[in-house]
C-alpha cells in the first residue's frame, strides 16, 4: 500500500519544479506566439486565419518533435561528463547536432 511521506514529497517536489518549469515556460510560449498569430491574421481576414491555422498545426508537432530529439542530448551529455568521457561528450554532441540539421533541414 501507498504510504504519503511528507519529506520525501517535498524533496521530489523541488526536483520536479526545477526540471519541468524550463520546459513548461517553453511549452507557454510557444502557445502564447501561436496565439498572437492567430489574433493578428483573424483581424486581418478569415482565409489568413484559416492559413495560419493550418501553418500552425504543421509546424508545432514538427518543431516539438525536433526539440524532444535535441533535449535528449542532455542526458547522455551528463552521463559521459560524470564519467568523465570527455572524447565521447564532443563525438555525442555532433551526432546530435547532425541528427537536428537533417530534421530541421527536412522541414524547409
Amino acid at each position: 500500500m501507498f504510504k504519503f511521506n511528507s519529506v520525501n514529497f517535498s524533496k521530489e517536489a523541488k526536483i520536479f519544479k526545477k526540471i519541468g518549469l524550463p520546459i513548461l515556460g517553453s511549452q507557454l510560449v510557444m502557445y502564447a506566439m501561436s496565439t498572437t498569430d492567430y489574433i493578428m491574421a483573424g483581424l486581418y481576414s478569415a482565409n489568413d486565419l484559416a492559413g495560419v491555422g493550418l501553418g500552425a498545426s504543421i509546424f508545432n508537432p514538427l518543431y516539438f518533435l525536433t526539440a524532444g530529439v535535441m533535449f535528449g542530448i542532455a542526458p547522455i551529455i551528463a552521463q559521459h561528463f560524470g564519467a568523465k568521457e570527455c572524447g565521447v561528450i564532443i563525438i555525442q554532441t555532433r551526432n546530435v547536432l547532425w541528427v537536428g540539421l537533417c530534421f530541421g533541414s527536412s522541414y524547409i
